[in-house]
């Protein structure tokens, strides 16, 4: 039995020793492309091939990030409407044209005007208001002063420049298109 087993030993040694050459050479073999693919940053799998990017195997998540508005500065109407301000001597003075888009014609009439602001005092005057705003509820309201300028009387003042030229305009468009509380 002893000779079975030297026997078995004879054949077991080399047969370790063929293992682990094949082991070796295995390693060898696979080693370069272990290398390169460590270079490029990804991993192997078993048969040394780079193994899949790990985005094929997830959904990505977008998380909403609030949106930057970048807005220009608010402007005021009489700005926005291309009226001029000058100021000197604590009155501020806007001039520019009151515009009204007449229906039947499909045009826009314009009418010179002037605001003038003192302290509190708010003036708003036009020239040559069309014929029409006579028979306005409002017409009686536009008080001549000078020839081509008639003054505006308020009943409630406007607070600001740009509520002055807004009321005004919507009293000639009501005017000149016949609209407005009584018709």
């Amino acid at each position: 039995m002893l000779a079975g087993k030297k026997n078995a030993m004879e054949y077991l040694i080399p047969a370790l020793f063929l293992f682990l050459l094949m082991a070796v050479i295995g390693l060898l073999l696979r080693e370069p492309r272990q290398r390169t693919a460590a270079r490029a940053g990804g991993a192997v799998n078993r048969a040394g091939r780079p193994a899949p990017a790990l985005a094929s195997h997830y959904t990505p998540v977008v998380i909403p990030r609030p949106v930057l508005t970048v807005a220009p500065p608010p402007r005021a109407l009489w700005d926005e409407r291309g009226w001029q301000r000058w100021r000197k001597d604590g009155t501020t003075l806007y001039v520019g044209e009151y515009r009204v888009h007449e229906r039947k014609s499909r045009q826009v009439r314009r009418f010179p005007g002037y605001i003038r602001i003192r302290g509190h005092e708010i003036e708003t005057y036009i020239a040559s208001p069309p014929p029409a705003v006579r028979h306005h509820p409002k017409g009686p309201c536009f008080q001549y002063v000078d020839d081509p300028w008639f003054r505006l009387h308020w009943h409630r003042p406007p607070r600001n420049a740009d509520e002055a030229i807004l009321y005004v305009e919507q009293v000639l468009h009501e005017a000149i298109n016949d609209t407005g509380p009584d018709r």
